[in-house]
């Protein structure tokens, strides 16, 4: 197997771990909830606490990325990731389990940006677009085997003992990585692995502008991941595997359109792609509002859809705009920026349900932060080519 493919397959399965871990509480709030006697805006404070942790440690993961070798940063996320939700697993206290996720948003923090650079090393602009949606693909089996395997399995066995079983994977997954070593070292114009950090980067119009779009966007796209389950549920009266079934056609139609994302964006652009995702979305939301008679899998698919399409295009853009030298430092400041909208996501519309009684403030929420986004959207510039070399 040749540098890219190995790179690109190993991206991929710690994608899919990575995610499945951010979204292994979701199926569970109703457990947390009897466990720990907590309202369902507390249980939403188990996702809030993983994107704080997230967010806060994005933009100094990305540095580091960007700095040190991406593969090393990224074990170290793995280990941290893994340890913190094994013991996540074994405690049965709110606080410290609140502790133990914002440890695993931490450890995701390392993660994401030296994975974005690897990719960024590995792949010119021409096909960057292509790896990404298939690193999103496998972001979309990461959020299924969490919101439809994990309720099929709790079943069966403890809630727990998955999620323990869960943490510990860690271990081969990073031994896997190591051994395969892909790189992330971008080579200059004169041979040269970049060692510097461009501080201005981060005060680029357009990383400013996408930095904005991703926190109104990312509001949204989290917070529909986040709460539809709990909205089957509790409005809808399903029980817990058959929300799990509606969800999996989210994720489905998620990694479906992610792996046409890059070319599509390729052919239109990032920015045109992104706000298709987000037009998507906002159709969903309004027919949640209106209280319509479309089945609730076709309004799952529809959304999952639009984060198919737009997340790659938002990941591939901020490669883009930084191109390789500062790929890590970009991608962690806009997708902490994201992460802190998401957490903001995840109390909030936790807590207009426990006031209201209902979702629809919910859905009008989300509909609001993706006409704010669009503001951002349309005054992004696209980059059309990239003149750093990569690694071959």
């Amino acid at each position: 197997m040749n540098a890219k493919r190995s790179a690109l397959l190993m991206v991929c399965a710690v994608t899919v771990y990575s995610f499945s871990q951010r979204m292994s509480v979701v199926p569970f709030y109703d457990l947390f909830i009897r466990e720990y006697g907590i309202s369902y805006a507390q249980a939403g404070g188990l996702l809030s606490a993983f994107f704080v942790g997230y967010a806060l440690f994005m933009l100094p993961a990305g540095v580091l990325a960007d700095r040190l070798e991406s593969r090393n940063v990224l074990v170290a996320g793995l280990a941290v990731m893994g340890v913190s939700s094994t013991v996540f697993a074994m405690v049965n206290d709110y606080t410290l389990s609140m502790a133990m996720r914002f440890l695993v948003g931490i450890g995701m923090a390392l993660i994401h940006p030296p994975a974005v650079r690897i990719l960024a090393a590995n792949f010119d602009r021409r096909m960057l677009g292509v790896a990404i949606g298939l690193r999103e693909a496998a972001l979309g089996m990461g959020f299924l085997t969490a919101t439809s395997l994990f309720p099929f399995l709790a079943k069966r066995y403890d809630p727990f003992r998955i999620l323990l079983i869960l943490g510990l994977l860690w271990i081969p997954i990073a031994a896997g990585f190591l051994l395969a070593r892909p790189s992330g070292r971008s080579i200059d114009a004169g041979g040269r692995t970049p060692r510097g950090l461009d501080v201005s980067v981060l005060v680029r119009k357009n990383v400013l502008l996408l930095a904005g779009a991703s926190f109104f966007g990312l509001f949204s796209v989290n917070g529909f991941i986040g709460w539809f389950p709990a909205y089957l549920e509790k409005a809808l009266g399903m029980e817990k595997t058959a929300a799990g079934v509606i969800v999996g056609a989210n994720t489905i139609a998620m990694i479906a359109l992610s792996l046409f994302s890059g070319r599509i964006s390729d052919r239109i652009g990032r920015r045109n792609t992104m706000a298709a995702g987000s037009g998507v979305l906002s159709v969903v939301l309004v027919l949640l509002l209106s209280g319509s008679v479309v089945p609730a899998a076709t309004l799952s698919s529809l959304a999952g859809a639009s984060t198919g399409l737009g997340m790659p295009a938002l990941v591939a853009m901020g490669a883009d705009i930084a191109g390789v030298k500062n790929a890590g430092t970009v991608t962690g400041l806009v997708t902490a920026v994201g992460q802190f909208a998401s957490a903001i996501a995840g109390s909030f519309l936790g807590w207009l349900v426990d006031v209201s009684g209902a979702f629809s403030l919910m859905w009008a929420s989300m509909l609001a932060s993706l006409a704010v986004q669009a503001l951002f959207l349309f005054s992004l510039r696209e980059r059309s080519d990239s003149s750093e070399a990569r690694i071959g």
